[in-house]
């Protein structure tokens, strides 16, 4: 045991040096070789109160060395990450800045996990340039100053950065936003669960959310709206989705009561802002289990939107097991909205009171019922009935204790004048948000707004309100203060979230709209990974709509500051993801086009060693696409390489695709074309398909379990069908997954996975 470790650093060197390991731990604290001597200052890192961030080698004979670089927080984990690509990188080892996928039945995998709580990076290559690369890192560690504190970062920022990295499909960037906010105390354990439970959701992982260790303390907790809506959205894909696969109602039904119901009734308790297409048939669901059964919940569902024709029909089916019509209740509304409270039934309670005229009681059902369902919606509805009563009348309902601490959550700022007056003035849409901020003492509550706005607000009533595009586009270009701005950017993702969910995205109504949240994306950004690939995101919605040129040229122009300013071999994939977009989308000015690659070209000569050969040969490709051949070549040979060389090398590695299957799952089907037709040019005897289809089909399987490479751009991909890819996916067969959603991603995942 080493004195000067700790418990847990001790535990683990004597895994990691283990019998998994052909380096060991005893050489190298005592032997003089000079292989121990390596090692050994890589090692001392560790020791001490604090370890800080290393590189250690583990050595298989016969397997070569794989190296484990270690840190022990967020900030550590990223600049380790920017240092190992500027000392080692693509030139020397297959690292490119990727978490690794650690393997808990390896020991070493699970010890490294354990110790550093998965901030671990892997990579293999050539020993001797490795360590003489990590050597040189160390003297640059050695020699550097004082590393002065990070600065920290706001919670708004840290959210927006953690919703923008949903919005990308990056679980790495996300769960790094989640442990920033851990361990600057921004959240307790309670909040930080609703946070994850929503990014499994958004990122489709339906059967780890509902494994996780805390969900049964939050189905049993009161949690926000936005929490039993993933849950519900997990529930209905783990349990109820393949009876409707093979459209047996009855068997779905019954699983619901049997399986369903005693594990999550306490999930079930309100409708209320529960719009998607998947709890509107868990709730039909629940209207015929329910004893006695409710056709009035039943006939409500069956106004629902959201439906497809084929949902439709299914709802159909199990609404006919319930098929007596829906009694007509005796009694005044405010008699029915009290007894519903009675019973728990805030759904109906609310539906009654809303009609029943203005009193005290109203006004107290309407609190109530605004607490337990959390919409935005009901929230109004209980402040306008307060503020309506007479003073003594109010005063007499705000003496209840109980009543004055749901009246404070509902101002959510102890009640104050102007709470109550920013609450009673709650948007019900973009428009009056937007307007909202204009007043800078509202600021705090907007952002919250616009989380769960983003969801219950509807993008037909957007396009059905006079005016309301204009307006919208108006107020995004004009902010009318400092703090109404800060509070924008921060709402991108949610702004964002809210026209993709949008089956008919891109809209051309929307077309300024794209360019505007573009503007502001830039104006925001501070250059992060997921910020990079919704800038191509947008960028794509307008290149689909078609643009003008000026329109394509200040696009272009945001591209061209963007990587000027983010330039590096970790942002490499997402300038050419973007060049190639360029390339597949109708162009209205060729000099513009040409000028962006130009610009990607010029700027890997700073770091031309440290990009891979599979990216230099995309490189030339895109520059023969636009029929620019000839200038590669001069750019090449200017920085000491031969253009020959670049294409012969990634031709070396893609020929091992010899023979092989290849599919390729993304909802960007161009793109998945352009890689198919780079992978059979490159190798001859190539079998490649493509899939983008939005949930577990028959062809779908057969490829996840038979073909012997799967591409998944997760961040392009329809949630229901990438559990389900990865359910069907035998262990010993790779799954790649690119960084981002273009071609050149995709092309690097292969070719890195080759080499």
């Amino acid at each position: 045991m080493l004195d000067n470790a700790s418990l847990e650093v001790n535990e683990y060197l004597n895994v990691f040096f283990g019998e998994k390991n052909d380096f060991k731990l005893e050489q190298v604290l005592t032997e003089g070789s000079e292989r121990a001597g390596k090692i050994r200052p890589w090692v001392e890192y560790l020791l001490g109160d604090s370890p800080g961030p290393t590189v250690l080698p583990r050595w298989v004979k016969n397997n070569g060395v794989e190296w484990y670089a270690l840190a022990f927080n967020e900030l550590q984990y990223k600049k380790l990450g920017e240092e190992l690509v500027s000392f080692v990188g693509p030139s020397y080892s297959t690292f490119r800045g990727r978490q690794a996928e650690l393997n808990p039945e390896d020991p070493i995998d699970a010890a490294a996990d354990k110790l550093t709580g998965g901030y671990v990076y892997k990579f293999f290559g050539d020993p001797a340039r490795i360590w003489s690369a990590l050597e040189l890192m160390r003297h640059v560690w050695t020699n550097r100053p004082a590393i002065v504190r990070e600065r920290p970062r706001s919670f708004g920022r840290v959210l927006r950065d953690f919703y923008m990295a949903i919005q990308a499909g990056n679980r790495t960037s996300a769960e790094e936003q989640l442990s920033y906010l851990h361990n600057h105390y921004y959240l307790d354990a309670l909040n930080a669960s609703f946070l994850k439970v929503q990014m499994l959701a958004e990122l489709g992982l339906w059967g780890e959310l509902l494994g996780l260790p805390s969900l049964p303390d939050l189905i049993h907790s009161r949690r926000p709206l936005e929490v039993t809506r993933a849950i519900i959205k997990a529930i209905y894909y783990r349990e109820l989705e393949g009876f409707e696969e093979k459209g047996d109602h009855i068997g779905a039904v019954e699983h619901f009561k049997e399986v369903v119901m005693p594990l999550y009734s306490n999930v079930f308790s309100s409708r209320s802002g529960l719009s998607d297409s998947e709890a509107i048939k868990c709730f039909m669901m629940l209207a015929v289990n329910s004893s006695p059964p409710r056709p009035d919940l039943r006939d409500k569902l069956l106004l629902s939107g959201n439906l497809s024709d084929g949902e439709r029909d299914y709802l159909q089916q199990i609404a006919m097991l319930l098929p007596e019509q829906a009694p007509q209740p005796g009694g005044s509304p405010i008699d029915l909205a009290f007894n519903a409270t009675a019973e728990g039934d805030y759904d109906k309670a609310f539906d009654y009171a809303t009609v029943a005229p203005p009193s005290r009681t109203r006004a107290k059902i309407l609190i109530e019922c605004a607490y337990e369902l959390q919409t935005l919606a009901s929230k109004k509805e209980a402040v306008d009935a307060v503020l309506g009563l007479p003073t003594d009348e109010k005063e007499a309902l705000l003496n209840s204790r109980q009543l004055r601490m749901l009246w404070q959550y509902l101002n959510e700022e102890s009640g104050d004048q102007v709470s109550q007056t920013a609450v009673e003035n709650t948007p019900k849409d973009w428009i009056t948000w937007l307007s909202y901020l204009e007043q800078p003492e509202f600021c705090d509550r907007a952002l919250a707004i616009a989380r769960t706005g983003a969801v219950e607000w509807k993008v037909d009533d957007l396009l059905e309100s006079p005016g309301a595009i204009g307006k919208l586009e108006e107020f995004l270009q004009a902010p009318p203060h400092a703090a109404a701005e800060d509070v924008l950017y921060n709402a991108l993702p949610h702004l964002l979230a809210f026209f993709q969910r949008d089956e008919k995205w891109p809209r051309r109504q929307f077309l300024n709209v794209y360019a505007i949240i573009l503007d502001l994306l830039v104006m925001s950004t501070e250059g992060g990974d997921d910020d990079l690939i919704i800038f191509n995101d947008l960028l794509q919605a307008l290149l689909t709509l078609g643009v003008g040129r000026d329109k394509y040229k200040d696009s272009i122009g945001y591209a061209v500051e963007l990587w000027n300013k983010y330039a590096s071999p970790a942002k490499l994939d997402w300038a050419l993801d973007l060049a190639d977009l360029l390339i597949i989308y109708p162009c209205p000015s060729e000099k513009i086009r040409q000028n962006f690659l130009f610009v990607v070209s010029g700027q890997i000569g700073k770091f031309v060693r440290r990009i891979s050969a599979g990216q230099l040969n995309f490189i030339q490709q895109l520059h023969g696409d636009i029929g620019q051949a000839e200038a590669f070549n001069e750019l090449i040979d200017s920085y000491g390489l031969a253009p020959k060389e670049i294409t012969r090398d990634a031709q070396d590695v893609f020929v091992k695709l010899s023979s092989k299957t290849v599919a390729i799952y993304t909802l960007t089907e161009r793109v998945a074309k352009r890689v198919k037709n780079a992978l059979e040019a490159r190798c001859n005897d190539i079998n490649v398909h493509i899939s983008n289809d939005k949930a577990g089909t028959d062809r779908l399987r057969q490829l996840a379990r038979n073909v012997d490479i799967f591409v998944m751009a997760t961040a392009s991909a329809k949630h229901a069908a990438t559990e389900f890819i990865e359910a069907n996916r035998p262990k010993e067969l790779p799954i790649l997954r690119p960084q981002g959603k273009g071609s050149a991603s995709m092309m690097e995942a292969i070719y890195n996975f080759l080499q």
